[in-house]
């Protein structure tokens, strides 16, 4: 016996109308009908609910179809390929949405890099710096609103192994008297560390480059 005439004759045993058993596997009226007339099967995780409801055992649901026991070794193959396939796809679309997010921020995306090289650098910093936007510090005024001072724009900075110069630009405050000079650890355009020092703890062949320019 089939797979859809064994769920008639046990919904008739139980005097249950199509309607009723469709009701409790939550599914169609129509569903029910179409397995009982062979024209399509339930699903894998269905048949252990029709188990359930029907109170009949899957072996016997199952026994001598063979075309509905095809039907669901397919089925399965597909579910497990996909439920392996998901993760993958959504792993991706993680590591690209992370991308194309640091992408969009220039900060985070030269922090973040993974290939870019880590470098050490020196330049020469203004002795005094402005706040809140090219203001002068006013200390009268600290007292109501913070003083911030604005970032170093465009300093050029000389690498300590390839000489090579490059314009950043980033926060710092203040320079110590005397010590208006930076040693900075930097990834492209980001910088993670910056260091005031005197003009002395520059090593000379760099001096050399920042009086060319400066």
């Amino acid at each position: 016996m089939n797979i859809g005439k064994e769920i008639k004759v046990r919904r008739t045993e139980l005097n249950l109308t199509q309607e009723d058993l469709a009701k409790k596997l939550n599914v169609s009226r129509t569903a029910i009908s179409n397995w009982e007339q062979q024209r399509n099967y339930p699903d894998i995780e269905l048949l252990v609910t029709i188990s359930d409801e029907l109170d009949i055992s899957l072996d016997k649901l199952l026994r001598g179809d063979s075309k509905m026991v095809k039907e669901l070794s397919l089925d399965y193959k597909k579910k497990k390929r996909y439920k392996i396939l998901i993760p993958i796809f959504i792993f991706i679309i993680i590591i690209l949405s992370g991308y194309i997010y640091a992408i969009t921020n220039t900060e985070r995306y030269y922090r973040y890099n993974p290939f870019a090289k880590l470098n050490t650098g020196y330049a020469v910093l203004p002795k005094e710096v402005t706040y809140n936007n090219g203001n002068e510090y006013d200390p009268e005024l600290f007292a109501k609103v913070p003083q911030i001072a604005d970032p170093y724009t465009n300093i050029e900075v000389i690498d300590k192994d390839t000489l090579d110069k490059t314009l950043l630009t980033f926060s710092g405050g203040q320079s110590p008297k005397g010590k208006n000079f930076g040693k900075l650890t930097y990834k492209d355009k980001y910088v993670y560390e910056l260091e005031f020092i005197s003009w002395r703890e520059i090593p000379t062949e760099i001096q050399k480059e920042l009086q060319k320019t400066n």
